[in-house]
């Protein structure tokens, strides 16, 4: 089968680019050919995309002008293909996905990387007051209203989450139609190794090493995490906090609450660097999200800390919760809320053996439920029955009807979603006994 994918996401050291380079290369892997369009054309192949990230600080306006660019190498490039999936960053640019059926006489199938801004909790939460910068363009973007305006005439539309499956459902597409398949991550980067040996490579001391990878945007929750880390610093002497940080995002915030908590001499600033080495060399990532908004679904760096298995700290929220399990795969904390964070970074500082018994359990995620040959191979069965018309087929990851019928009815406004369901989600596949930390 010969594949088109597709994306028109600006931003190489991104989720959704790492996401759509990973299956890709396990679609080639498994005999297919694959022809990628993208802002990065061929590139993505390369192993290293570091360099890549150059492009990152682009201006807007470049940005918006590459999506004309994306879509005309895709209609060029998809004469000679069976099939395109194309990856939009939420519903709202589903019209995209319409018009490219319209235009293409192959079938084309539609994945959304992201869900939409949840308005009602950023406008209740006051995170709209205080970074109107950052949220009220996603919102203006981002929203039910522009979501509804297309006519949801693709083949298929893919989703990895559950969460956005149901948020589908609540824009009225087609529930034949919708497929629920998670993003895969290269594991080919996310080799473990010794930690000693990781931090000589990235010039880290020993020591006790907290760590955080990603952008500054403020639905990171970093500037929570910093206020975690004042507390962790008074109880371990030997303590660091590692802020490796992509580039993107304004780290004016970030720098304040460093200098306001007092901690500086005790920060690590790395920047970017390979992520293997640097999960391996941490005693605990915390990825404080204040909002799943705007991330990969699921997100990148999550899938890629399990694959490596390194104790983890990060947000309760249902979309996260649909991957790891409280206490078993990660500590789970609520949002923004520094002393919870604060507590359970240090309770992983302190019980190793949690730490190890939680890395463990990552590692049968990405090796098992998670794996990406298994899922590449799930996506190509769809493919085909896409290309052949047939009905659509089930997957170990397709949820219940009933289950994401009733997720879309507990959200009553037009610019909400999931995320404000008080409901508690399952916690990822139930795995087989036998794996690390069974009892049978």
């Amino acid at each position: 089968m010969h594949i088109c994918l597709a994306s028109i996401h600006p931003r190489a050291l991104s989720g959704q680019i790492e996401g759509l380079a990973a299956l890709a290369r396990e679609l080639e892997r498994s005999g297919h050919k694959v022809t990628l369009v993208s802002a990065f054309g061929e590139e993505l192949r390369r192993q290293d995309r570091l360099a890549l990230a150059e492009r990152d600080s682009e201006s807007l306006f470049g940005k918006l002008g590459r999506i004309g660019s994306i879509l005309a190498g895709l209609a060029r490039q998809a004469r000679s293909a069976d099939l395109v999936h194309i990856n939009l960053p939420t519903p709202a640019f589903s019209i995209l996905g319409d018009l490219l059926q319209q235009c293409l006489s192959v079938p084309v199938v539609v994945g959304f990387e992201a869900h939409l801004a949840d308005g009602r909790r950023l406008r209740q939460s006051g995170d709209l007051w205080a970074s109107p910068q950052f949220y009220l363009p996603k919102m203006l973007v981002n929203n039910g209203l522009l979501a509804r305006c297309g006519w949801h005439g693709a083949d298929r539309y893919i989703v990895s989450s559950h969460c956005q499956a149901a948020e589908l459902l609540r824009l009225r597409f087609p529930p034949a139609r919708v497929s629920v398949l998670p993003n895969l991550v290269d594991m080919d980067k996310l080799q473990r190794i010794d930690q000693s040996e990781a931090r000589r490579q990235l010039g880290l001391p020993e020591g006790r090493l907290v760590g955080y990878v990603g952008h500054y945007n403020p639905v990171k929750g970093v500037d929570t995490l910093i206020r975690a880390f004042e507390y962790v610093s008074q109880h371990f002497d030997d303590c660091r906090l590692v802020l490796a940080w992509s580039g993107i995002g304004d780290p004016g915030p970030i720098e304040r609450a460093i200098s306001d908590t007092g901690v500086g001499h005790r920060v690590l600033h790395l920047g970017r660097a390979p992520i293997g080495a640097l999960l391996s060399a941490l005693d605990v990532l915390a990825l404080p999200y204040r909002l799943t908004m705007g991330q990969n679904a699921y997100p990148g760096l999550l899938l890629e800390a399990l694959g490596v298995g390194v104790p983890l700290v990060t947000s309760d929220l249902p979309l996260l919760r649909e991957v790891v399990e409280h206490e078993r795969t990660a500590l789970l904390v609520p949002p923004e809320d520094a002393v919870a964070t604060a507590t359970a970074i240090s309770a992983l500082l302190e019980n190793r053996d949690l730490g190890s018994r939680m890395a463990a359990e990552q590692r049968w995620l990405l090796r098992g439920p998670f794996s990406p040959p298994q899922l590449a191979k799930q996506y190509v069965q769809l493919y085909r029955h896409v290309c052949s018309g047939e009905a659509p087929a089930r997957t170990p990851f397709s949820a219940p009807d009933v289950v994401v019928l009733r997720a879309s009815r507990q959200i009553d406004s037009a610019d909400e979603h999931p995320l404000v369901s008080s409901a508690r989600p399952r916690s990822g596949p139930t795995p087989p006994s036998g794996r690390p930390g069974s009892s049978g």
